[in-house]
């Protein structure tokens, strides 16, 4: 698909021959997969915040962390991940950290019963080991 992608652009004049670059290389492949999972799951926390905001308003002031207002009030694909695959690691975890919370915020007992049918896709993407969010195994596509 981005061969068909690369020769259309170059049909129209808009690559210009100077160089060869592979696209397929090592790097691009699992980058773009990063990026891809990183859009997911903080789309997946932006709509989950904004289903939330809805259906409880009140409580979700209350329930959330004041940057979250800051993290997620945007969606992600008018943000710019980080470039560094450490830095987006970390951006990873933040955002896996900030949605168990929420996750774990929609069971406490105070919290409107109703919001516990909400969709739960978190799980599918992060599990808690000893206390700590981790990246779920099936969550990472290599």
């Amino acid at each position: 698909m981005l061969d068909a992608i690369l020769f259309a652009a170059r049909d129209k004049g808009l690559l210009i021959g100077g160089g060869k670059a592979r696209t397929d290389s090592t790097h691009v492949l699992p980058s773009a997969r990063e990026l891809c999972w990183l859009e997911l799951v903080a789309e997946t926390l932006c709509a989950a915040l904004d289903a939330l905001a809805v259906a409880a308003p009140d409580w979700v002031i209350q329930a959330a962390e004041p940057n979250w207002f800051r993290h997620y009030a945007t969606r992600a694909e008018d943000s710019r991940f980080p470039k560094a695959g450490t830095k987006r690691t970390e951006v990873g975890q933040r955002i896996g950290t900030d949605g168990m919370r929420l996750l774990e915020a929609v069971f406490w007992p105070g919290a409107p019963s109703g919001l516990r049918a909400m969709p739960q896709v978190w799980l599918q993407h992060f599990h808690l080991v000893d206390g700590e969010v981790r990246r779920s195994p099936t969550g990472r596509q290599a």
